[in-house]
């Protein structure tokens, strides 16, 4: 009678196939999680955009924008010839910021309030904006 030993610290076929199905199955779901596109809605915990990520196709030529339901509107223009004021009205419930972190421009915009806005710093280019309150809102400002 042939007896089959296994010295300590070897692992039988099975045990090994089971294991390595588990360490998949554990890694599959780690990925799944990690990708969600689950983003937050409202007015807080979601990442602004890299510049590269968006940019508008057609801007609408303008030096006046409106903020109004968590949104700059429009979120993509072109600054005329020449202008060197943006003028940001705030018609929300709630205060908001017109911020351009690549100049270090961060203007406060109380609810209600209306305020001119210096983009004389502002080069030739596409620049993203934001709301450093509510990172959601974002934009570009296009200069030529």
């Amino acid at each position: 009678m042939s007896s089959s030993r296994v010295s300590f610290g070897q692992i039988g076929l099975g045990e090994q196939m089971w294991k390595s199905t588990m360490l998949a199955a554990l890694l599959v779901a780690f990925t799944a999680a990690g990708c969600s596109s689950d983003e937050p809605t409202g007015d807080g915990g979601s990442q602004v955009p890299p510049p590269s990520a968006q940019v508008c196709d057609s801007p609408v030529e303008t030096a006046k924008i409106t903020i109004a339901d968590l949104a700059f509107q429009p979120n993509c223009f072109e600054l005329p010839a020449g202008a060197d004021t943006l003028t940001v009205e705030n018609t929300d419930g709630t205060d908001h910021t017109f911020t351009m972190d690549e100049i270090e421009l961060n203007e406060d915009i109380d609810s209600g309030e209306t305020v001119a806005v210096d983009v004389s710093a502002i080069n030739d280019g596409v620049w993203p904006f934001h709301c450093s309150i509510h990172p959601v809102m974002t934009g570009f400002l296009t200069r030529h």
